[in-house]
């Protein structure tokens, strides 16, 4: 997709004389590791616990999907928001790792969750429909399956749910248990059903905002940096309908990169800092290289991007330079979230570029952060959770935002505030969805076609090439059936005269059979894979067609 130097880029640079503690900023890769107190300990456990409570209490009993918003006594919650969905699926699996319920508790709701989007019927009506090619409206009722309102269909939304069945579908993964097998069949249908080329109007250049049923496509683009990376390498790592690669060149070309007045390291910027959490709550991108930020020089990459925002963010509070009556370096945090009456629900936050703010502070903006800045985030939870006591911290955690200035705090907790706060701790404690979606398929892809290299996806024994660019040179269907006992059929067709190569590989990559390796002409093709002499578990079977390249996963059951 991109040739050896060169990055399609628009920079924005605006710089600013820095002031205050960014002095002694030390980038991830020289600081020292946090060593947490005991006092820093028993918070953070009972942070998570409380976290995930909302999650697991405050979910439809009947869907298992997670609510947009629900305060301590809330019941019956069946306004939900898509998004929120794909963090309570990943709260589920963090639970069970935890203790907090057993696997097969977790499980048992997954695999409801799961099925109940997939029994929402897809459709180009406006009403009765819970989607349309594979996307998601933003908000549905539980009770109808069906969208809200007039909620648009969303592209940012059905990514975030889309990454929580990526997590559950690896998480998942013992192949002699007939629920999880369910899981995972039920989460390949829901990640192979979207039509990721639909979504690339109007302009069929980058992705569309949503799209109503009553009006057609929002006229907006996802274009520069903000949370919808994770749509481009979705979708340009999707089996079905992937993105062109010549997307992501269109995603890239309008970051906005410098300093701030409060803080003088140069870093890609976004104001509300929500936009540099929700990608890397799932996806680990420390010591991804990408050509987009070759110009701050090795090894930067976007977890360092990351915390850089985040001591942004927390110097401009420091600073305060709107006075506010409670603003300091243990207490901070701008992102979107509710406000009070007048104000409600923004996307607060500081750039160089643009400066939303009220006074409003949402937990959510320094919990998000703390596997990037442990150093500064952990005091600030702290201070937040001390000084303030019920009126912000309740039976779930944090409560969503407030605002000393107008002597308001919010009684709700948000889903898509909740969701950073449980996943980033999780992942400051033990990396286990970073672990855990780094094993997907779908997530190697799209990192690698982007033009991602280094870290983990180095580690690969399975390369995830990335093909010219126009449509593949041939379909590679999954195997069948699958599961298999003893044997199964792979069928592949062929648009042209190829070279091809259809190899097996075991669960970590390993080769263990190739089974075509000739010159075919074009036209449907079948093959035959015996695995009597291997053990159970999950393989991968990779076709090559000239430089075109596809995988996919199939599971052998003794």
């Amino acid at each position: 997709m991109k040739t050896v130097g060169q990055t399609i880029i628009s920079l924005y640079v605006m710089m600013f004389f820095a002031i205050g503690s960014a002095q002694d900023y030390q980038p991830y890769w020289e600081a020292p590791p946090y060593e947490m107190s005991a006092e820093d300990s028993l918070f953070l456990e009972q942070l998570e616990r409380d976290t995930f409570g909302w999650f697991w209490e405050k979910s439809h009993a009947g869907t298992g999907f997670t609510p947009d918003r629900a305060s301590d006594a809330s019941v019956n919650n069946t306004f939900i928001s898509v998004a929120a969905v794909g963090f309570g699926l990943t709260a589920y699996g963090i639970g069970s790792e935890r203790g907090y319920i057993t696997r097969a508790t977790a499980a048992l709701r997954v695999n409801a969750a799961l099925t109940k989007l997939l029994a929402g019927k897809m459709g180009n009506e406006s009403q009765g429909n819970i989607g349309y090619k594979g996307w998601f409206y933003h908000f549905i009722d539980a009770n109808t399956l069906a969208r809200t309102g007039n909620s648009e269909l969303s592209s940012i939304d059905t990514a975030l749910l889309l990454m929580g069945v990526i997590f559950v579908h690896n998480y998942f993964d013992d192949p002699n248990n007939t629920l999880e097998q369910s899981i995972r069949a039920h989460a390949d249908s829901i990640l192979n059903g979207v039509d990721w080329r639909f979504m690339l109007n109007p302009n069929n250049k980058g992705i569309s905002g949503g799209w109503f049923p009553e009006t057609g496509y929002i006229n907006f683009e996802y274009q520069g940096y903000s949370e919808a990376i994770i749509l481009y390498i979705l979708g340009l790592g999707a089996g079905q309908n992937p993105l062109p690669d010549a997307s992501w060149d269109f995603w890239i070309a309008n970051y906005r990169i410098g300093t701030t007045l409060y803080f003088n390291h140069s870093f890609v910027q976004f104001p509300p800092l929500f936009v540099h959490q929700y990608p890397q709550a799932w996806i680990d991108f420390r010591g991804l290289k990408s050509d987009e930020l070759d110009l701050f020089g090795d090894p930067y990459d976007y977890f360092e991007n990351g915390r850089r925002a985040t001591y942004a963010s927390r110097n401009y509070c420091a600073a305060n330079p709107r006075n506010w009556p409670n603003y300091g370096e243990n207490e901070w945090g701008l992102t979107a979230c509710d406000g009070p009456p007048g104000l409600g629900y923004l996307a607060r936050g500081a750039s160089a570029f643009s400066v939303t703010d009220d006074g409003t502070i949402a937990p959510t903006a320094a919990g998000g952060s703390i596997a990037y800045a442990p150093e500064i985030v952990l005091p600030a939870l702290r201070h937040l959770k001390n000084t303030y006591g019920s009126k912000l911290y309740g039976n779930y955690g944090f409560r969503d935002a407030y605002n000393i200035d107008r002597n308001w705090f919010d009684a709700d907790y948000l889903g898509i505030d909740q969701g950073p706060i449980l996943l980033m701790i999780e992942n400051f404690r033990s990396e286990l969805v970073w672990r855990t979606v780094r094993q997907d398929p779908i997530i190697q892809r799209g990192l690698q076609h982007t033009g991602f290299t280094g870290g983990w996806l180095d580690s690969l024994t399975v390369s995830v090439e990335t093909p010219p660019e126009g449509i593949r040179d041939f379909v590679l269907h999954q195997n069948y059936p699958n599961p298999f006992n003893a044997s199964t059929r792979i069928t592949f067709e062929l648009k042209q005269h190829s070279q091809v190569r259809l190899e097996v590989f075991d669960m970590i990559g390993r080769h263990v059979k190739t089974l075509v390796n000739d010159l075919k002409n074009a036209g449907e093709y079948s093959v035959t894979f015996h695995a009597h002499n291997f053990p159970s578990g999950i393989y991968w079977y990779r076709l090559t067609a000239d430089r075109s390249v596809e995988i996919k996963k199939m599971l052998y059951l003794k």
